[in-house]
């Protein structure tokens, strides 16, 4: 639950000059103050990240950059973020790649779901992991969902999650 509305997630997206569509969904671990403050540097670190870079590297100029932003001093816990970063071409090619972050979901025209799921651990959490790229294409009457945690997380009555096979 987050605190004043405050929350670790983020997202985002921009049109490429080539006619291709970036977008991000990040998610800083914890809640409140902290994740929120957190969830504002991943932001300012994104905008100063070369557009042109490959997908892959994303997430691995993410992850020093934020290093590099901590205060080495603080001991107030483990700060780290999923992300998923994807590209969509004008043709409807997706290039992905999932920082530890949910998976996401293609759900095609014909009702069968695609699962995108993570290519590398979360930013942060162990240092210089590789991430890898994921290719898919979205077709027309296709729908690509992008969530974070807290939809799956969300729990009823009994105290079950909600969990991705209801999302799908």
């Amino acid at each position: 639950e987050s605190y004043c509305h405050l929350s670790g997630d983020l997202f985002g997206w921009r049109g490429e000059s080539d006619g291709a569509l970036t977008l991000w969904l990040i998610d800083v671990s914890g809640h409140g103050v902290r994740a929120g403050f957190a969830a504002v540097v991943m932001k300012l670190l994104l905008a100063e990240i070369d557009p042109g870079l490959p997908l892959t590297e994303v997430p691995r100029q993410l992850e020093h950059r934020f290093e590099a932003a901590r205060n080495p001093d603080d001991q107030s816990g483990l700060l780290y973020a999923t992300g998923a970063f994807l590209r969509i071409a004008g043709d409807g090619g997706i290039d992905y790649v999932s920082a530890g972050h949910p998976p996401m979901l293609l759900c095609r025209e014909d009702g069968s779901v695609e699962s995108l799921g993570a290519t590398g651990m979360p930013i942060a959490l162990i240092s210089g992991e590789p991430w890898e790229q994921g290719e898919t294409c979205l077709a027309r009457g296709d729908t690509l969902l992008l969530y974070s945690d807290g939809l799956i997380e969300l729990r009823n009555e009994c105290d079950e999650e909600f969990g991705v096979d209801r999302v799908a």
